[in-house]
């Protein structure tokens, strides 16, 4: 028997890299889950093991509740692990679900979590298995809770029992690396997480989160987590990661150079949704023209550098459209938009958009950084549906979409990423906003949609 998929990682601040560390509730009998608690429940120094799944100890003090946790060997000539309790026949003597070598007068703990997200998981933890970090009780937290040197490959996931998940528990942790901190191929996923950056260590173009090869769509998550620049110039969060419900930010003002994103997509479909870029050390989000890049439902604020590039300067076959919409793209001190070659032009739909307060010299709401208005008219996509104002000058080399607005939405708190729109700003549906039901053929009734990140919220009639 190996370790299972069902298993339960667990790491706390206070922990020990020497303690069990998981449960397993798939094992027949299973107790209680010892391994959310800093100190291993049991602590023993002869452990004894004639290279087959029964160990022994003459202190003992194993009980049947102890079944399903994991129990660390070390020294004595075990082969240093976890293994996991599949069985107690006496207080002596256990069972656990497989061979750990010869042992005499072995180490061994069973229950309490590791002290790092890192070391452990990456020695044992297989597809399938989820791995607990426990935070300090906030969901901002402004000290690390974890901080290493380096980065992390693994561990991965894989189609027959899924993604390796990280969690976050008693609100966020605060995750740190002195620049690249994950560097995974596929099949992984957080939630919940801080993550936080301690240097420019492959500032670009890995950054700090990276895909390392090219990874199935739809395989890599974060969901829920906070990517902090801390005022380094390194890129956030590099390659086809799926980001729902995220924030990039720097909570600090830059440390030196402003260059690099805060999101830099690669070539298999990144998908940005519900998620709020703000204050970013440099540009906020670049797109590459390949196959499913989206962004929706998000706020690109106060960037310090351009909000929104699409790039289609790295081209192959994989290249593709590119989806932006329902996105509040507002005061960036660069351009709102800047589209980057002809073929992102071509293949690019942005509808649904407000695009706000791009102010200064040569600074454009929406621009394209080639060819004229007349040419680009002629090739670009479907640019059209979204509320301009505020900017110096809306758009360069581009002309205005027919059912394009330009009216002040009244954001309630700017500064704060606040953005809803004032119920004032305008008549509901004056003139009709984006998409209304009736033009997706829906003609049995019509709502409306408010263009941006954030829609009003409206009492019944």
């Amino acid at each position: 028997m190996s370790i299972q998929p069902t298993v339960v990682w667990r790491v706390r601040k206070l922990g020990s890299n020497l303690n069990g560390g998981g449960y397993d509730p798939s094992i027949s009998g299973a107790g209680t889950d010892y391994s959310q608690q800093d100190a291993a429940q049991l602590t023993l120094t002869d452990i004894a093991c004639s290279n087959t799944t029964t160990v022994t100890s003459a202190t003992g003090g194993f009980t049947s509740a102890m079944i399903g946790n994991a129990m660390w060997l070390a020294g004595g000539g075990a082969t240093a692990g976890a293994y996991f309790i599949t069985a107690v026949a006496s207080s002596n003597s256990i069972t656990i679900d497989r061979a750990p070598g010869t042992i005499a007068s072995g180490g061994g703990k069973v229950g309490g979590g590791w002290a790092d997200p890192w070391v452990n998981p990456l020695a044992v933890a297989v597809a399938g298995n989820q791995i607990g970090v426990r935070g300090s009780g906030s969901r901002f937290p402004t000290t690390d809770d974890y901080a290493k040197t380096g980065f992390q490959q693994g561990p991965y996931g894989n189609t027959t029992n899924g993604n390796v998940r990280y969690f976050g528990e008693n609100g966020r942790p605060r995750m740190a690396s002195d620049g690249l901190q994950f560097y995974t191929a596929s099949f992984i996923s957080f939630t919940s997480i801080y993550f936080s950056s301690n240097g420019t260590n492959y500032a670009s173009p890995y950054g700090m989160l990276s895909i390392a090869s090219a990874a199935p769509l739809g395989t890599c998550y974060l969901n829920d987590c906070t990517i902090d620049q801390n005022g380094y110039d390194i890129i956030g969060c590099s390659g086809s990661w799926q980001q729902l419900g995220c924030e990039v930010t720097s909570t600090v003002a830059p440390r030196g150079g402003s260059t690099l994103y805060g999101i830099d997509t690669g070539p298999f479909g990144a998908q940005i949704q519900w998620c709020n870029i703000h204050d970013t050390v440099g540009h906020g989000v670049r797109m590459l023209n390949r196959l499913g890049n989206h962004v929706s439902d998000s706020i690109i604020a106060k960037c310090r550098g351009d909000g929104l590039t699409l790039d289609s300067s790295v081209q192959n076959t994989d290249t593709g459209s590119c989806a932006i919409q329902n996105v509040t793209i507002d005061a960036n001190t660069g351009n709102g938009i800047l589209i980057d070659g002809p073929n992102a032009l071509q293949e690019v739909a942005v509808f649904n958009c407000h695009i706000t307060n791009h102010t200064g010299s040569g600074k454009y709401g929406l621009t394209c950084s080639f060819g004229t208005l007349t040419s680009n008219d002629a090739l670009k996509g479907y640019v059209d549906r979204n509320n301009f104002f505020g900017n110096t000058t809306d758009r360069n080399t581009i002309s205005a979409g027919p059912n394009d607005t330009a009216y002040d939405p009244q954001y309630a708190a700017q500064s704060t990423e606040g953005y809803n729109v004032s119920l004032n700003s305008r008549a509901k549906g004056q003139p009709i906003l984006a998409f209304p039901q009736a033009l997706a053929g829906m003609t049995a009734s019509e709502s409306y949609v408010d263009e941006g990140g954030v829609q009003r919220q409206e009492g019944a009639a």
